[in-house]
């Protein structure tokens, strides 16, 4: 798909995981720009450089809005919209308030939640902080537990440990609600 041989544009807005922040995009984005389409690359709140919002009244559908917002702030219709790991929880609820703006949802590597089941239900967890037991500490093992054997460009070179930050606990325990039976997109998990 390229844009820039007489092709239409395609918007795409890129959820990033767990502890990340839009800046985990970094690599991908210009290369999807210069096809002549349209990225965005939002941060969810107190994560990544909005950090400083963390506090403990922040959950999953904080999240949600916050995609929603972009969405509906940037007046995006026909959006592509690609969740990757804990990023695929978020979209999925989007995709229940936002239908309308929505082309296509892409789980990239992402949980793709069950009515009812929180991001806890499906993955283990760091363990929260002892100070305060609402903040998870971001991960920090090897990269070999993603499948990753070379990491060199893959952010997993120490780029990411660096910039990942503490996620509320209530991001990961808050069940997700599907409202209707059907949203009007196509859905691709890759």
């Amino acid at each position: 798909m390229n844009a820039s041989e007489g092709e239409k544009s395609v918007t795409f807005v890129l959820v990033h995981g767990g502890w990340h922040g839009g800046w985990c995009w970094k690599k991908l984005t210009p290369l999807v720009q210069a096809t002549g389409h349209t990225v965005l690359t939002p941060t969810l709140t107190g994560m990544g450089e909005r950090a400083h919002l963390l506090n403990p009244e922040i959950d999953l559908d904080l999240h949600i809005q916050d995609i929603v917002a972009v969405l509906e702030y940037e007046d995006l219709r026909e959006v592509v919209l690609v969740g990757h790991s804990y990023g695929g929880m978020v979209i999925a609820g989007v995709a229940e308030r936002a239908t309308e703006r929505l082309a296509h949802l892409v789980y990239l590597d992402a949980f793709l939640p069950e009515n009812g089941k929180a991001l806890q239900d499906y993955a283990f967890l760091p363990p929260t902080r002892d100070d305060d037991g609402w903040r998870v500490l971001p991960y920090t093992g090897s990269p070999g537990m993603f499948g990753v054997t070379d990491g060199r460009g893959s952010g997993l070179d120490g780029t990411a440990h660096r910039r990942s930050t503490h996620q509320d606990i209530y991001t990961t325990a808050a069940p997700f609600r599907r409202f209707s039976s059907d949203v009007a997109t196509d859905i691709y998990s890759v």
